[in-house]
């Protein structure tokens, strides 16, 4: 896994987040532009989707998908609350199960 990443992290040249604290000691952060430093904590405050649960693709799906996103913007555009509510819980049923 690290082997896959740090490819990644070097061509993204640090417009990513690690995914643990480790990858804030990488040499490579002392190469980068100072503006992008203050990404190199960013993971301390992130959460992997799923989370509380597990990162499954599952949860990759619903994320990608916009459900919770969309779920807001159907209210904001007019359709009652309980509505979108049920909207969302539609989908995310089609992902879940």
């Amino acid at each position: 896994m690290k082997e896959q990443f740090v490819k990644w992290f070097e061509v993204e040249e640090a417009y990513s987040v690690g995914s643990t604290t480790f990858w804030e000691t990488h040499p490579l952060w002392a190469k980068f532009d100072s503006s992008v430093r203050p990404f190199r904590t960013a993971a301390r405050g992130a959460r992997m989707f799923g989370h509380a649960g597990p990162p499954t693709a599952k949860a990759g799906e619903a994320h990608s998908k916009f459900i919770i996103l969309d779920m807001y913007a159907k209210t904001v555009q007019g359709m009652p609350p309980a509505d979108a509510a049920r909207w969302a819980e539609r989908e995310l049923k089609r992902i879940y199960g």
